[in-house]
């Protein structure tokens, strides 16, 4: 793993193994809380460790250590660790690409560890079409257009989007049987005209409140 930056030269640390030790303590505590787990192989995680404190220095967030950063930060916003693409390889390969965090099946002994978990993202975030700027990776989108069913923690109210609920909810530490589908969805507005000495008054109501005893629109 090189931790080279785009003239490929490494830079020379501008911190401590003090400021190493920290991190990978701060990092330790983060991914218990977030039910998530850290691969075994303490000297690899340190090493990682290593690689985003260099990027912090270098390019002000911790860029994955493991992919090439170029450009703004807005345009590298799904490889700051933890990365975007952190969920679905950990449920497909039980493995992120850099190996910092693995599945709880592997974790547990019940799969083994991937030997190697395939790069998925768009090449031209990283090395764009001669006169086309960079491709910026996120995009805002509502949750009727997403790909992904959204989940909501009942227990704390948590929201996430993906293909199946956290175990466990990373907030409260809930089970995944305490979720369920969540859906945003705008209900339908009825037109209501209500005659007025001074001019028709007019209401936007849902099905909801036209039912409702308690509406006092009429």
């Amino acid at each position: 793993m090189s931790n080279s930056g785009e003239n490929g030269c490494a830079d020379k640390a501008a911190f401590s193994e003090e400021t190493v030790e920290e991190r990978y303590q701060q990092l330790v505590s983060d991914t218990a809380k977030g039910g998530y787990f850290l691969n075994p192989d303490t000297s690899l995680v340190m090493d990682l460790v290593r690689g985003m404190c260099t990027n912090r220095e270098r390019y002000g967030y911790e860029a994955c250590p493991c992919r090439f950063c170029i450009g703004s930060r807005e345009h590298n916003l799904d490889i700051i660790c933890p990365c975007f693409y952190r969920e679905e390889d950990l449920e497909k390969f039980g493995s992120c690409f850099c190996g910092l965090f693995i599945s709880k099946d592997v974790a547990e002994g019940n799969r083994a560890m991937p030997e190697c978990v395939p790069e998925r993202r768009d090449p031209t975030c990283v090395f764009p079409e001669e006169g086309k700027p960079q491709i910026t990776p996120l995009k805002t989108v509502s949750i009727d257009q997403y790909n992904y069913p959204v989940y909501r923690c009942r227990v704390c109210g948590y929201l996430c989007a993906r293909k199946n609920p956290p175990d466990p909810c990373p907030i409260c530490g809930a089970e995944n049987d305490r979720f369920e589908t969540f859906s945003c969805q705008t209900p339908k507005m009825t037109t209501i005209i209500i005659p007025d000495e001074k001019g028709p008054e007019v209401y936007q109501v849902t099905p909801a409140d036209l039912s409702s005893k308690e509406n006092n629109l009429f």
